[in-house]
């Protein structure tokens, strides 16, 4: 029984108490039911092992903290050009399967593996290009950075195979390869940290290992989807549905990793402090992040099938809870995360917590009511997303003077990614993409 014939089962015996009992056994025996609480626990176990990746780098010598979350950052930056297109090829491997239309499936694949090698190839030239400047300018050797551009290749591929993989509904597969990303990661971070000296240019190798087995694990689970013969596919079509869902998670992503890259370049004092600091802030991004991730299909199934649905009520509140009630925490023991982290190094700069607590809080609703947005296809609403994105990183050039203004800057305009969201949801219905 699937989860509609639930909700028709339960509707058609409302006035009969002693149907609940028998629906909520077949609901929670529903492979429905297993497969969501299998994908909640995996990105959970997944997440949980990238925040103490995190953790167990602030154990690397002095400044090297932050060059590798810095690196992470620019890797996950190389990928805003492309993160919509999990979404849009998990809609596709759907409806290829069922209309058995493998062979434009396989194009698309194909087609989008070409576009994404020649975006980085691009980005790979350009760091050629300026390799001195940016090694100069950001204090990181030429290895590290030939790493991290590896990395950035796979973690762009990633989303197409992701995206296939989940329109095959092997959420097994998904899970496990969601599991031993972050676990592959741990490891790999633990022990170049704790027992081989801990450099960045090591521990960027141990994480491109933990995306190679993740990404080599999707790939051969859609191995069938992706190889084999090709026929024509509209790719106008694609591109205008990935483009604005890449932007719009594209200028979240940019305000949640820009403030490493300018603090690696214009501080040389207390980046360690700074480090971990921001660590704090972001571990209660992490912990709501997961929940944005789930109500994004709930809401796109409500809007296909016309029906109201309080998902977005639920997550919003949870967001808000959780990061308020982290926040205050932060806010009265500010001293607590820091001797479990730094070791009692940087105990001078608990004030600064409260500060990220509070000005990450607007970030984490924001990937909320973003996602919101894209699954309601507002697409309206993407331009002034990217205008607030464009806006923090000027006003972040320009106003850095100290630790407290990046951070401050960063909440301001987490503030101005939510109150773009709030006007198109409840400004006229959706604009944008056509619909296919």
């Amino acid at each position: 029984m699937d989860f509609d014939s639930l909700v028709e089962s339960r509707d058609g015996n409302s006035n009969d108490v002693s149907s609940i009992a028998p629906v909520m056994r077949s609901f929670l025996n529903s492979s429905f039911f297993r497969q969501s609480a299998w994908m909640m626990a995996a990105t959970l176990i997944g997440g949980g092992c990238m925040a103490l990746v995190q953790i167990i780098a602030t154990r690397m010598p002095e400044g090297e903290a932050l060059t590798f979350s810095m690196l992470v950052d620019l890797a996950a930056q190389l990928t805003i050009p492309v993160i919509g297109l999990q979404t849009v090829f998990a809609q596709e491997t759907v409806m290829a399967i069922a209309e058995n239309r493998r062979a434009q499936l396989t194009g698309a694949a194909r087609w989008a593996f070409k576009v994404i090698g020649a975006l980085w190839l691009i980005a790979a030239l350009g760091f050629l290009i300026f390799q001195k400047q940016f090694t100069s300018n950001y204090r990181v050797t030429p290895l590290a950075l030939g790493v991290t551009l590896a990395f950035g290749l796979l973690a762009m591929l990633q989303p197409v195979v992701a995206g296939l993989l989940q329109g095959k509904q092997e959420f097994s597969w998904f899970g496990l390869a969601t599991i031993l990303n972050g676990v592959g990661r741990f490891a790999g971070v633990t022990i170049m940290v704790l027992w081989l000296g801990g450099r960045a240019d090591g521990v960027m190798l141990a994480v491109f290992l933990g995306v190679f087995l993740t990404t080599g694990l999707m790939a051969w689970r859609t191995k069938e989807l992706w190889t084999g013969q090709i026929a024509a596919f509209d790719w106008r079509g694609l591109l205008r549905r990935a483009l604005p869902i890449s932007l719009a998670l594209g200028a979240y992503t940019y305000l949640f990793t820009a403030d490493s890259l300018l603090v690696k370049r214009f501080f040389t004092k207390d980046i360690d402090a700074y480090n971990s600091v921001r660590l704090i802030g972001r571990i209660l991004v992490f912990a709501t992040a997961p929940m944005a991730w789930v109500m994004f299909p709930l809401l796109v199934k409500s809007r296909v099938m016309g029906q109201r649905d309080n998902a977005l009520i639920y997550t919003a509140g949870v967001t808000l809870g959780v990061g308020a009630l982290g926040a205050l925490g932060l806010t009265l023991w500010p001293e607590l995360p820091l001797r479990f982290l730094a070791k009692g190094a940087h105990m001078g700069f608990a004030w600064m917590v409260p500060w990220f607590a509070w000005c990450l809080l607007p970030l984490s609703l924001a990937n909320v009511l973003i996602n919101n947005v894209l699954a309601r296809e507002r697409y309206a609403a993407v331009p002034w997303l990217i205008a607030v994105a464009i806006g923090y990183g000027i006003a972040l050039r320009y106003n850095h003077e100290t630790f407290t203004s990046v951070i401050k800057t960063l909440g301001l305009f987490g503030l101005l990614l939510v109150a773009v969201c709030v006007v198109f949801m409840i400004s006229s219905p959706r604009t944008g993409a056509a619909r296919r």
